[in-house]
Parts: structure tokens; C-alpha cells; sequence
């Protein structure tokens, strides 16, 4: 499996989360079904892209 970081928003700004999946589709899928189970309104998935690891496996997070 695979980690992806779907961008989605109601609005701007755009939030990202994570899901494990084994391709773009089934994480935006993943992502869809965890979004509607939370009480942010509707939402736009604007971007699906797989997350690179380092050696140790740990995600890069260029946000911190």
C-alpha cells in the first residue's frame, strides 16, 4: 500500500489528508468516504498525489 495526500475545500483554503491506498483512485475514493462521514459541509477534491518517503520510511512533510 501506498500513502496519498488528498487537497480538498469547501473553500479556500485547501486542507490536505492522508489515506493508504494502492492507487490515485481508490485513495480519492478512500478519502471521499472518510470526508462524508465528517460534519465540514460539502467539499471539491482538488488534487490526489502519492506521498514520498525517505530511507526510514517516515513521511516528508515539507510543511513543517
Amino acid at each position: 500500500m501506498k500513502i496519498y495526500r488528498v487537497a480538498y475545500s469547501e473553500f479556500v483554503p485547501v486542507y490536505d489528508i492522508e489515506v493508504e491506498a494502492e492507487n490515485e483512485s481508490e485513495a480519492h475514493d478512500k478519502a471521499k468516504e472518510v470526508l462524508s462521514d465528517t460534519d465540514i459541509g460539502e467539499f471539491e477534491i482538488w488534487r490526489v498525489e502519492e506521498v514520498k518517503k525517505d530511507k526510514d520510511e517516515k513521511t516528508i512533510n515539507n510543511n513543517n
